[in-house]
């Protein structure tokens, strides 16, 4: 019935070894760096933010993941399951409608999705018939074996009061086929959508269900078996336990994959040395692994050794022209060298496609802008970047660019949305130096004051006091900031 039933059932492993979402971020993040760049990895990635309940980053990588595949059903989700929690149903609804456009009309999961964004809008009855209508759909679809109607079922029942006729529906279910219950795109579904209720009735009557093996795991040849289990991902055993797991893989039979694994769990327990090591002996036996290329350069990246990561990122483009993250990576690499001139040279990031060209390539060209001076160029792209994502550090970076320019006004007012995010010592700082090129120095005067109040002992708080002082006629009161700056370490030499 999915037509992305993969994400399901990985989704569903991650819930079974009740995954670390931290850990699922930081990995997920490397296999994007590595080229591997799908639909399928960023809605991972916004379903583990979902986990944090960091809805922000979890909403950024799901329109990542529909901008890549505008009919991955899961994407649109996703953004539902996300809006509903972060409790704007009026977006959820949006998305929704998106949905059941292109959807099939048998697609019982988004009349589960349906029926939860019609139960949350605050209404008084209106919505009762449309919840009513799809309850009722739910109901008449002729059973199929389907685990997502089984679920809709549940959940059409409960949402009628009817508790006793959704336990029996899930009792008839397991009654019948018992494989239902290692059924992992089921689980995952109800994990997803965040159905907490139904899943944790499942747990009362199957409290052992966290200690089953998936059935597909089971029939799978015995090495297979084991380099699954060693997947850190999916996996949140500590990774000493996976590492024993991919040895019995390799040593029931040898495969360049399986050694591959190794090498990234090596990586993960900081052995940095041992996983180049097991890379560039894949390579060596088989020169088609082109992928340890990259993730030998990330190993020499880790290890602070950036001419060897750029000579390996160098190699790794060689033998995949195509992968455009390939290009950002070295441009990484040669900025961590202080050669920004050549990371800026063609094909730059923010000329090739993938899809951070408009977010983070841009603070990054920015950046390397800025280091070589050019704080004309480093501002436009800080601005591309503001487009798309809008941040106190983002804000505070702009700031100092336009007060190298010697933009005061536009400082001041980057500044004052930077304080919509957190108050800081430092922007108040900035703030009066900026009131005082504009000559305003009582405005400056406050700023410091806020400043210092803020940071408490910064010397130089205490010499821009001086100076505004001074320049304000009140003599007395400069020196005496004067004297505290230099009772702090301030030195006019410095």
């Amino acid at each position: 019935m999915f037509d992305n039933i993969t994400i399901f059932y990985k989704d569903a492993e991650m819930h079974i070894n009740k995954f670390n979402a931290g850990k699922v971020i930081k990995l997920l993040k490397k296999r994007i760096a590595e080229g591997q760049v799908t639909a399928q990895n960023y809605a991972f990635l916004a379903n583990a933010y979902c986990e944090k309940n960091d809805y922000k980053k979890a909403l950024k990588y799901a329109f990542m993941s529909k901008k890549l595949d505008p009919d991955y059903y899961y994407a649109d989700v996703l953004l539902i399951v996300i809006y509903l929690n972060d409790q704007k149903i009026s977006k959820a609804e949006r998305y929704l409608n998106n949905l059941l456009e292109k959807v099939p009309d048998d697609y019982y999961f988004a009349d589960l999705l349906a029926l939860e964004v019609y139960k949350r809008q605050n209404n008084d009855g209106s919505k009762q018939k449309i919840i009513d209508k799809f309850c009722e759909k739910i109901l008449n679809y002729e059973e199929d074996g389907s685990n997502c109607l089984i679920i809709a079922k549940c959940s059409a029942y409960l949402w009628k009061g009817k508790a006793k006729s959704a336990l029996k529906q899930v009792l008839k279910t397991l009654k019948a086929d018992i494989r239902y219950l290692f059924d992992s795109s089921c689980i995952g579904i109800l994990k997803t959508i965040l159905f907490l209720y139904i899943f944790d009735e499942l747990l009362k009557v199957w409290p052992s269900y966290n200690m089953c093996t998936n059935l597909n795991m089971i029939f799978c040849p015995k090495d297979e078996r084991y380099y699954e289990l060693a997947d850190p991902i999916f996996n949140n055993s500590p990774p000493e336990k996976l590492l024993k797991y991919i040895e019995k893989a390799i040593k029931i039979k040898s495969k360049p994959v399986y050694y591959i694994r190794m090498a990234d769990i090596k990586s993960i327990l900081g052995c940095h040395e041992e996983a180049i090591e097991i890379y560039k002996r894949v390579l060596e036996e088989d020169d088609s692994f082109i992928e340890c290329y990259q993730r030998i350069a990330g190993e020499y990246r880790e290890l602070e050794d950036f001419s060897n990561a750029l000579k390996y990122i160098n190699l790794a483009i060689l033998n995949n022209q195509e992968n455009t993250e390939l290009y950002f990576s070295k441009a990484m690499y040669l900025s961590s060298l202080f050669k920004f001139d050549e990371a800026l040279e063609p094909p730059s990031p923010f000329d090739t496609k993938h899809p951070h060209a408009e977010n983070e390539t841009a603070y990054f060209i920015s950046y390397c802008y800025s280091y070589l001076e050019d704080y004309n160029k480093a501002l436009l792209y800080i601005n591309k970047h503001l487009l798309k994502e809008k941040t106190y550090d983002i804000y505070k970076y702009k700031m100092n660019l336009l007060l190298d320019l010697k933009r005061y006004e536009e400082a001041i007012e980057t500044a004052k949305k930077a304080l919509e995010f957190q108050e800081n010592e430092f922007i108040y700082y900035k703030m009066a130096i900026c009131y005082g090129r504009l000559k305003d120095f009582s405005t400056a005067l406050v700023c410091i004051n806020k400043s210092i109040l803020l940071g408490g002992t910064d010397k130089y708080g205490y010499y821009i006091k001086s100076e505004i002082l001074g320049a304000l006629g009140r003599n007395k009161e400069a020196e005496k900031a004067y004297r505290k700056a230099v009772e702090l370490g301030y030195n006019k030499d410095d």
